[in-house]
């Protein structure tokens, strides 16, 4: 189900702007939506974005791109 809808997004992107790539951030332990994004073709970029924290706990929060054709 997540990538149909990830399928959508990407070609709504396309559609309203026309772009070259689609960008998303991802908590680095969230394997599955990690998972589910690399089979759409989308790379896990290395380098950190960012910290978020709730409720006391802190989240790595990590880029991925797709670069469209």
């Amino acid at each position: 189900m997540g990538q149909f809808f990830v399928k959508q997004l990407i070609q709504e992107c396309i559609a309203m702007y026309n772009c070259k790539s689609v960008e998303l951030f991802v908590w680095n332990q969230n394997q599955i939506a990690i998972k589910c994004y690399k089979k759409l073709g989308f790379e896990y970029l290395p380098e950190k974005q960012m910290t978020m924290i709730h409720e006391d706990k802190r989240y790595d929060i990590y880029k991925m791109k797709l670069d469209i054709l």
